[in-house]
């Protein structure tokens, strides 16, 4: 709308609007029209959305999976992904990370290159097991193509550079599309 996109071009990432809610009558939303009064997560969400961090492309070589996420600290992310057993496995190795401007917006951006690929697996976060809809079953080349692509248009502060053996390694993955499910709604919980 008119007024999202006002708020985009001067940089604001929440406004006050004329027309309330249906839900209680709130008028603070976010740039893409959402009530913050109703939903405060969506909060979080939109200050994500542009927020410094590290996009990192991740890889399971015995399941064959990519694994693309968004951190706002490297040091353990890959041991954090082995120990919450993503995907059921714990060979986990971040193969290339940026460190960019509009983390969030790039690690969506990412996703949504990569959407055919999708694979949902399990995590084991705050003690239960979790799905997740992070990992992809595509090469590692078809990953960090779709992460160039995402992060064309934002800063990159820094990034990893790429080790050639485990670039020829972990190009192998065949790229697989639709593993075989149906996302209906959001479940979220």
């Amino acid at each position: 709308s008119n007024g999202g996109q006002k708020a985009k071009e001067a940089d604001k990432h929440f406004m006050l609007v004329g027309q309330p809610c249906r839900k209680a009558g709130h008028r603070l939303y976010t740039r893409s029209e959402h009530c913050i009064q109703c939903n405060p997560a969506r909060i979080a969400f939109q200050t994500r959305e542009v927020t410094l961090g590290y996009v990192y492309i991740a890889a399971s070589i015995g399941k064959q999976l990519i694994k693309v996420g968004v951190s706002k600290d490297l040091d353990d992310r890959e041991k954090k992904l082995n120990a919450q057993k993503l995907a059921q496995c714990n060979d986990w190795l971040i193969l290339k990370w940026i460190k960019v401007d509009r983390a969030g917006k790039v690690e969506r951006d990412t996703h949504q290159k990569l959407e055919r690929f999708q694979s949902p697996q399990k995590i084991f976060k705050e003690k239960r097991w979790q799905d997740t809809l992070e990992t992809f079953t595509c090469s590692f080349k078809t990953a960090l193509t779709a992460l160039e692509e995402a992060s064309a248009d934002s800063m990159i502060i820094e990034g990893k550079p790429i080790n050639l053996d485990f670039f020829k390694k972990y190009c192998a993955f065949p790229d697989k599309e639709g593993s075989s499910f149906i996302r209906i709604g959001n479940r979220g919980g």
